[in-house]
């Protein structure tokens, strides 16, 4: 910056705008705006970045058209924006984008359909995903397996009053063509920050478009019982439904143009009739209804507050053309069905000889009619004056076109949704392409390892460890499609070895690493979320790592799939208050850090900025968030934190965190100092290890959280075989759940030294300051690492010593051990893990991989060394990992590495 004569400064150029002052821009852009400004240099991008993170809100946006194109590729969707004229390239939101089929949308989501049928929620701009039921809860469909019809199918009682021994089965492949009608959401999921029930989806399915509704996280879908005092009738051919947000109603229309409103916020279903069947059709002004066209209803609620019944009506044509016929001679087949798409098709695409590829339905017609609830007609209109309408599989919208001008005021923008054609086009358009010679004896000989058959490559995969089957997903284009399959049905894998997921320099700040101690394989994997360097990684389990934003919020991320889950804010606790300071720059929270009962009125504050590097010990979960099918519940984050490691827990999707009070019965003393805690899934309990090393085992299965004391602290340390504990080092407590069912204490040692050699101080010259702290880190590094003039970059922690003793519940008492065995242990923030060797060949039996989960020389002094190795416990030496890299500790000093075992689920 230069300074003008009146004293002002002048930024040189705009790459060196601030950032807090390019997210207060782009909080005013539109969504295709934004990605622009996002791709214009690496500052601005950091700043896009910032602004995702962080959730900021954006003003209205104009709809948008998602598709599919040849020309981006099967990786990439394209967006087209009417009101700008605009198209953009975006990333697919999920692998396998063009196998899925979309039946609804909502607030930036789309309801998606898989190839066996069960439904999910992708936000495409984002890759958020959230899980919604699978097929197989719904009340009226029970999954089975058949060898005849290719493996998976469903029974779907048509009609159990009338025929109840007699389902109808169907392939699952075949299930998203012709189960669902359509999806009709009242939000995003993520709409209302710590609203997880705000979002409902209303689901119009097969048999004859009955109603079922189910909320992201829920473990099944909820049948609308029309013999439930609902209201409804039997099965009655529902065609749309429209969501209210100002009365939170769903309004959903039959075939006779009837009307019930339905209340899906209590218990159970409550749908009302607010508008009946009749004569009205003979008085509206543009005739009866059309006949021999294909009838489509919507139902709209209009900006002025009417709710308009739009009819759309649609005539079968052909468009053959006799003198064209050479369009499909020889070469030109490509031209009508290119090879991947041939190789996509279903079996029983192949199978339709039905389908008319010069058949198309087009839109003749569209009448607009307006509800008089009072006198129970619909009124006709002629013109939706200056405002746009947008049908199809989207929750149908009507906006005014003088807030996005380069809308067409009075018109409808349309899309395909008729389901019947939208399957017969989908399959018209495919050949089917051999891939395979016949021997004499009729037996297929596949002619290379590419056209190994999906089926075969998927049943391999399911052998695989993770890492192998990340290699083998890169192969060639079927071995892909293949690994996609397998990824988009969630299959299981073989157990799997933990790996250290780091950031380093040689990957960039898009991408992580993932080294494997027991392959001695390193992987480059994309960073499972935009500012992945700027977060704090303070726990993990089944492939899941609970991570703090630049704000202290925490959420749950799987760094191989990309998936997230969202936790509550931070200032949902029970002791914390956010607030805005001027003074202090911005968001702080005010913290109760005593016992309110002595000091009322003394919190402290902090700025949002500080809150990840203070605020958290460590989370420990009981399993991922998609660990347990349609059991939301099971994932239990359970926080050690500030002040004095007190405990708090939550669950994905859950409004707060849950104080584990030491005055509500729980058994817990006040602010003890808790050092760790175990999940045992066999019973379902945590253990928590106070400074004291006593124990409690905590239920958090209840309304309530429920402690008991199971292990006391005493003097039976004096009658320990190794001695007492060292003075003078740090020392931290780890509990792990052995397989032979002990539960062992883990006592790490650690002593402070340095590194410093006045011999080599040259090390710090102009030219190798980048040795010390690389660009990126120091750009990245806080405004607090930069004034800790305390810290000393010369200065180490290093573990040295490591004792075991397994604890005797009956006696009270914990009983050295002297060594693992054939087994190998892994601690950090990690929850720690006790693992045979015999199962993972490349681990060393009797030792402990270590990461470093010191907290304040991780949070306060990022660019010291990482005390990361293998401890050897019976030679009480510590190494280095083998082979991470050719080069000394790839890993960057932040965010800390962290131990996770590898998931796809």
């Amino acid at each position: 910056m230069e300074l003008t004569s009146a004293g002002a400064a002048v930024i040189q150029d705009w790459e060196r705008l601030p950032e807090d002052l390019l997210v207060t821009v782009f909080c005013q852009l539109e969504i295709p705006d934004l990605l622009r400004s996002g791709a214009v240099c690496a500052s601005w991008h950091a700043a896009y970045r910032t602004f995702c993170r962080l959730r900021l809100p954006s003003p209205k946006q104009p709809p948008c058209f998602l598709y599919s194109c040849d020309d981006y590729g099967p990786d990439t969707a394209a967006l087209y924006c009417p009101s700008t004229g605009a198209t953009y390239r975006i990333p697919a939101p999920c692998d396998g984008f063009r196998s899925l089929s979309l039946i609804g949308s909502a607030d930036g989501w789309v309801v998606a359909a898989d190839e066996i049928g069960n439904l999910h929620l992708l936000n495409p701009l984002t890759g958020g995903q959230a899980e919604l039921p699978p097929l197989s809860t719904m009340h009226h469909v029970e999954a089975a397996f058949d060898e005849e019809e290719g493996g998976l199918v469903y029974d779907i009682d048509a009609d159990p009053s009338e025929h109840p021994d007699s389902p109808m089965r169907v392939p699952a492949r075949g299930a998203q063509n012709f189960k669902y009608d359509r999806a009709v959401l009242s939000c995003g999921p993520h709409s209302h920050a710590g609203d997880a029930a705000a979002c409902v989806v209303l689901l119009l399915h097969m048999p004859m478009c009955e109603l079922s509704y189910a909320r992201p996280g829920d473990d099944q879908w909820t049948w609308v019982s029309p013999d439930a005092g609902t209201g409804l009738q039997w099965r009655n051919w529902y065609s749309d439904a429209a969501y209210n947000k100002n009365d939170g109603l769903f309004y959903v229309v039959r075939r006779d143009n009837s009307v019930h409103a339905l209340d899906l916020t209590g218990p159970s279903p409550v749908a009302k009739k607010v508008f009946h069947e009749g004569e009205w059709s003979r008085n509206l002004a543009n005739g009866h209804v059309p006949r021999g066209y294909l009838y489509s209803r919507y139902l709209v609620h209009v900006p002025w507050g009417e709710l308009v019944h739009f009819w759309r009506f649609r005539d079968s044509v052909s468009s053959y053309d006799p003198w064209s016929d050479d369009q499909y001679d020889g070469d030109d087949d490509d031209d009508f069905c290119d090879n991947d798409s041939c190789e996509e098709s279903s079996s029983e695409d192949e199978d339709n000889d039905s389908c008319d590829p010069f058949e198309e339905f087009i839109t003749i017609d569209i009448q607009l009619n307006r509800t008089d609830f009072h006198g129970q007609k619909l009124e006709s209109m002629d013109s939706l004056d200056d405002h746009a309408l947008f049908l199809c599989y989207n929750a149908s919208l009507c906006l005014p076109t003088k807030d996005f001008p380069g809308l067409n005021p009075n018109c409808v923008y349309i899309t395909d949704d008729f389901i019947d054609q939208t399957i017969l086009e989908s399959t018209s358009e495919i050949l089917v392409c051999g891939a395979s010679r016949l021997t004499s004896t009729g037996a297929a000989v596949i002619q290379d390892w590419e056209r190994l058959p999906e089926d075969l490559l998927v049943t391999v995969f399911c052998q695989l460890e993770i890492p192998d089957l990340l290699r083998s997903g890169a192969v060639c284009a079927s071995w892909h499609a293949a690994y996609c399959t397998f990824r988009r049905l969630r299959l299981p894998s073989p157990k799997q070895p933990p790996c250290l997921l780091y950031s380093c320099d040689a990957y960039g700040p898009d991408a992580a690493g993932l080294y494997c101690p027991s392959t001695g394989a390193t992987y480059r994997i994309p960073a499972p979320c935009g500012g992945f360097r700027s977060l704090s990684l303070i726990g993990s389990a089944d492939g899941w790592v609970v991570a703090a934003d630049e704000i202290g919020n925490l959420r749950l991320l799987n760094p191989l799939t990309g998936g997230q889950a969202e936790l509550p804010p931070l200032s949902t606790m029970h002791h914390v208050e956010a607030t805005f300071d001027e003074e202090e720059g911005g968001l702080v929270y005010d913290i109760d850090e005593d016992d309110p009962s002595e000091y009322p009125n003394s919190p402290v504050r902090i700025l949002a900025r500080e809150a990840q590097s203070c605020m958290y010990d460590r989370a420990v979960l009981s399993c991922g968030p998609h660990s347990h099918a349609g059991d939301a519940a099971a994932c239990v984050v359970l926080l050690l934190h500030r002040p004095m490691c007190e405990l708090s827990y939550a669950r994905p999707g859950d409004d707060r965190w849950t104080w584990v009070s030491p005055d509500a019965g729980t058994g817990l003393q006040w602010r003890n100092w808790y050092s760790d805690a175990a999940y045992n899934k066999n019973d379902g309990l945590f253990y928590v290890v106070r400074q004291g090393n006593s124990v409690h085992a905590l239920d958090l299965t209840g309304p309530s959280p429920v402690a008991k004391k199971v292990f006391h602290e005493g003097e039976w340390s004096r009658n320990l075989a190794n001695g007492h504990v060292p003075r003078g080092y740090l020392y931290s407590r780890y509990l792990v759940h052995v397989p032979w069912g002990e539960l062992v204490h883990v006592w790490r040692f650690r002593e402070s030294v340095s590194s410093y050699d006045p011999s080599s101080e040259d090390q710090y010259d102009d030219d190798d300051d980048d040795d010390l702290c690389d660009n990126d880190s120091c750009e990245e590094s806080s405004s607090e690492d930069e004034d800790n003039d305390s810290c000393d970059p010369s200065e180490e922690l290093i573990t040295i010593d490591i004792q075991l003793n397994s604890t005797d519940f009956h006696g009270q008492k914990l009983k050295p051990m002297d060594s693992l065995d054939d087994h190998a242990l892994f601690l950090g923030y990690n929850a720690s893990l006790c693992l045979p060797t015999k199962d993972f060949p490349g681990l060393n039996p009797n030792c402990v991989y270590i990461t470093d989960d010191f907290i304040e020389l991780v949070n306060y002094s990022r660019i010291n060394k990482r005390d990361i190795g293998v401890w050897s416990i019976e030679g009480k030496t510590l190494q280095s990992l083998e082979g991470a890299s050719h080069l000394k500790d790839p890993w960057l000093n932040w965010p800390a590495p962290i131990w996770i075992t590898p998931s796809l689920l």
